[in-house]
């Protein structure tokens, strides 16, 4: 997440008009599309989608950690909108929640006082 700090969170990114939508080339292998052919595609959604996938693999070597975290974060909304309970939630979940929990308070934080250290406008 440290890397996104200085992005617009509200910013979209939309598939181009007859896009195919899809990044990956063999998804349980962990293969992306060549970069060329997304390129290619000029669409602005598949571009990011690429970039963001391409680093978990980088980063994590498997997309497995990825697919977790992004059901993490649908997990958090779940209980913040539905008010899920702990007991409704396996060990694993739990302590993935936490961990997703805590990264989008220190990211909170961490734009809360980026925010304190702009210059005051005179």
């Amino acid at each position: 997440m440290e890397a996104q700090e200085d992005r617009n969170p509200y910013e979209f990114a939309y598939h181009a008009e007859g896009c195919d939508e899809d990044v990956w080339y063999d998804r349980e292998q962990n293969e992306l599309l060549d970069e060329d052919e997304i390129a290619d595609r000029e669409c602005s959604a598949c571009d990011a989608e690429y970039r963001l996938w391409a680093q978990i693999i980088e980063d994590a070597n498997d997309a497995f950690f990825g697919f977790w975290a992004f059901e993490l974060l649908r997990l958090n909304d779940q209980v913040e909108v539905f008010g899920m309970k702990p007991s409704d939630l396996n060990g694993r979940d739990w302590d993935g929640l936490r961990a997703v929990r805590a990264e989008i308070n220190r990211r909170r934080i961490y734009n809360e006082w980026k925010a304190s250290q702009k210059p005051e406008s005179q």
